[in-house]
């Protein structure tokens, strides 16, 4: 049996990237806080419609077309 641990994480948009860590714990259980921009958040549900659109699969080929560049 495989036993995972995990920490609280705060993450959001951080361009160019799709996410960016704000805050992450250190121990098993710890508070964690962060300052969230808001008017990052509504701009990047803005041009991230991901759901609405579909675009799902042209942005895993986009992905996969840098993360193979940047092997290079």
């Amino acid at each position: 049996m495989v036993e995972r641990k995990s920490h609280s994480t705060i993450s959001g948009p951080g361009f160019p990237k799709f996410i960016k860590v704000y805050a992450q714990a250190e121990g098993e259980e710890e508070i964690v806080w962060a300052t969230v921009s808001f008017d990052t958040i509504a701009y990047a549900r803005k041009i991230l419609r991901v759901k609405e659109a579909g675009n799902g699969k042209l942005i895993a080929e986009e992905y996969q077309k840098l993360a193979a560049s940047s092997t290079r």
